[in-house]
C-alpha cells in the first residue's frame, strides 16, 4: 500500500491524497482511493488491516481506511478536528499524535476503538497556554523520544520568553489510556534526540552542545544528574600563557547574520571556558557570565574584564583565573546611550586600577559589494553615498582586585554623536582617545 500526495494536471490547486494497493509480486495496481481534495498530506500510519491518514487545509481530517480488500479499499470514517497532526503511532485502541494547533505544538490521543466513529479523547499543549511553540518532531520523527516499555514520550520544543528563545524537552507519560504531562528538561540549544536507560529512570537528552543526564523517576519533578559538554562555539579567544580563555557570545537563531532579527536563546548566556593552550578541546573550567550580549573583553595578566549589554545597560564584570578556576571578583552596571544591535566596545588599561571602555567604530565602506564587482561602475553608484549617526560612549572605571573584597566603580563617562559615512577607532594616544 502506497499513500502519496498527487496533483491533477500538475496543478497545485488540484492536489489530493492517493492511496494505492499494488501486488508486490507483479507490481500491478489492485485498487485505489482518492481523499482530501486540495489538502496537504501530513501523516500516515499502518496497523494491521487499517491505514490512518491525516491531511490539512484549515482543519485536520483524520481518515481511517479499511485495507482488507486490496482491490477495494474502503473509507470507514473522517474525523474533523482543529489543527493538524504530523506524527502518528498506534497505542492499543488509540492513536498517539504529535502536531500543531493555533501555532502551538500538541500531543493528542484519538480513540479509534470504533473505526467508524473515532474521536479526539485528549490534547496537551507544549509550553504555557497560548504560547507560540515549534518542534523538530513535527518534521523529523527521530526527534521524538519514546520508550514504549515504560509508556514514555519526550517532545523537544522551542518557545519565546521576553524576546529570548527557550529550548525544552517535555516529558509525557502514557498510562490508563491517558497522557500525563510531566516536567521539562532545559538545554541551551535545541534538543535533537532523547532516550532513557533500560530502567526508564535516567533520561539522556542531547543537543548540539551537550549531553544532559536527568533522573525522571518522578516525571513531575525531574532533576539534573550531570551535563557533559560535547562541543561549543567560540567567538573570541585570549591566550593566557599555558591557558586559553574561550568566550562564547549568546547563540542566535534565525539567519545567523548577527542582525537585529536574529534572536538569542534564553538559556544561552555569555560563557567563558578555560582550556590548555596546547589542547583547545580539553575543558578545564567554565563560567556562565549571565544573560546579555558581549560587547568586549580584555585580559590583563590573570584578570579578565568583560563588557556585556544587558537590558540596555553596560554590565561590567571582573574575574580572575586562579588554580585552574575562573573566579568572579566584582561586577557593576552603568547606563549606555548606544544600544544598537551591532554596538561593540574596546577596553584600555589607563593605569593600574583604571580601565576605559569606549565604543568601537562601525564601518559601512562596502554596503554594495555587487556594485563594486560590477562591470558598470559609475561615480554616482560607488562609493555609495551613505551617512549615519553613531553614538560614541566612553566610560572610565576604577577597579580593585582582591580575592576577598574586589570592586568596580564608575569614575566618569561621556557620550557624543558622530555623523559620517565611515569611522574608525578608538585609538589611545598618550592621554587622548581618538
Amino acid at each position: 500500500t502506497l499513500i502519496s500526495q498527487a496533483n491533477r494536471n500538475i496543478n497545485w490547486n488540484s492536489r489530493y491524497s492517493l492511496l494505492e494497493n499494488f501486488d508486490i509480486n507483479t507490481g500491478k495496481l489492485l485498487g485505489s482511493l482518492e481523499l482530501a481534495e486540495r489538502e496537504n498530506l501530513y501523516a500516515t500510519r499502518f496497523e494491521g488491516d487499517f491505514a490512518y491518514i491525516v491531511t490539512f487545509l484549515r482543519v485536520d481530517p483524520l481518515f481511517i481506511v479499511d485495507l482488507q480488500n486490496p482491490s477495494n479499499p474502503l473509507l470507514l470514517s473522517e474525523l474533523i478536528v482543529p489543527g493538524w497532526s504530523e506524527y502518528l503511532e498506534v497505542l492499543d485502541n488509540q492513536l498517539f499524535a504529535v502536531g500543531v494547533e493555533n501555532s502551538q505544538v500538541t500531543a493528542s490521543l484519538f480513540d479509534v476503538s470504533d473505526k467508524a466513529n473515532p474521536f479526539l479523547s485528549q490534547r496537551i499543549f507544549m509550553g504555557n497556554k497560548n504560547e507560540y511553540t515549534w518542534s523538530e518532531a513535527n518534521y523529523d520523527e527521530k526527534a521524538l523520544g519514546k520508550v514504549p516499555s515504560h509508556g514514555l514520550f519526550f517532545i523537544p520544543y522551542q518557545t519565546w520568553s521576553n524576546g529570548n528563545q527557550k529550548n525544552k524537552l517535555q516529558i509525557l507519560k502514557y498510562s490508563n489510556q491517558l497522557i500525563e504531562k510531566g516536567g521539562e528538561i532545559s538545554h541551551p540549544m535545541e534538543v535533537r534526540r532523547s532516550v532513557t536507560d533500560s530502567t526508564g529512570i535516567y533520561l539522556f537528552s542531547i543537543s548540539g552542545e551537550e549531553l544532559v543526564v536527568s533522573n525522571i523517576l518522578d516525571i513531575n519533578n525531574p532533576y539534573e544528574v550531570t551535563r557533559v559538554p560535547l562541543s561549543w562555539p567560540t567567538d573570541k579567544i585570549h591566550i593566557m600563557g599555558e591557558y586559553t580563555l574561550q568566550i562564547e557570545n549568546f547563540s542566535t537563531y534565525g539567519w545567523g547574520w548577527g542582525l537585529a532579527w536574529d534572536y538569542p536563546s534564553h538559556d544561552q548566556n555569555v560563557t567563558l571556558r578555560l582550556t590548555p593552550t596546547d589542547d583547545f578541546d580539553k575543558l578545564i573550567d567554565s563560567y556562565n557570565a549571565g544573560a546579555g550580549r558581549l560587547l568586549g573583553s580584555l585580559v590583563e595578566n590573570d584578570l579578565i574584564h568583560l563588557a556585556i549589554l544587558k537590558d540596555g545597560n553596560l554590565s561590567l564584570q571582573m574575574l580572575v583565573v586562579d588554580d585552574e578556576k575562573i573566579i568572579p571578583l566584582a561586577k557593576t552596571e552603568s547606563h549606555l546611550q548606544n544600544t544598537s544591535y551591532d554596538f561593540k566596545m574596546e577596553a584600555f588599561v589607563l593605569e593600574e586600577g583604571l580601565i576605559c571602555w569606549a565604543s568601537k567604530a562601525n564601518t559601512y565602506s562596502d554596503l554594495m559589494p555587487m556594485a563594486r564587482r560590477s562591470a558598470i561602475i559609475v561615480d554616482d553608484w560607488y562609493p555609495y553615498p551613505y551617512n549615519s549617526t553613531t553614538v560614541v560612549d566612553v566610560q572610565v572605571f576604577e577597579y580593585e582586585k582582591n580575592l576577598v573584597n574586589s570592586s568596580i566603580n564608575l569614575e566618569s563617562n561621556t557620550s557624543c554623536r558622530i555623523t559620517a559615512s565611515e569611522t574608525s577607532g578608538p585609538f589611545l594616544i598618550g592621554e587622548k582617545l581618538i
